[in-house]
């Protein structure tokens, strides 16, 4: 679907985006049914944000999402800490929130 040039250029603007110093590592998780890309960024030390990838076309679904985990944090139900949503050029959506580690629904 997408070069793994482009997507190269994307993991090094959501780094950015969430001001990740030092070195990181991109684990690529797979599973669930929805098709989007998700990568878990391990850092050194602090959070591992995880990055939601859609293309243009989800990002109203995403941002839904992600308002229903802002408001969920707001009310302090243990979810994913959102960190950002965002339109990155035309051709795709991030959404970035903490990684809790468990197992899938």
């Amino acid at each position: 679907m997408y070069s793994q040039d482009f997507l190269d250029e994307l993991l090094i603007w959501a780094a950015a985006r969430l001001e990740l110093s030092g070195d990181y590592q991109v684990q690529v998780l797979n599973g669930g049914f929805s098709g989007d890309f998700l990568w878990l960024l391990k850092t050194e030390s602090g959070p591992m944000p995880l990055l939601r990838v859609v293309e243009s076309s989800k990002a109203a679904r995403l941002k839904r999402s992600f308002e229903a985990l802002r408001s969920a944090n707001a009310l302090e139900i243990p979810v994913n800490a959102p960190l950002f949503c965002e339109e990155c050029g035309d051709d795709v959506c991030v959404m970035a929130s903490a990684y809790i580690p468990g197992e899938d629904g």
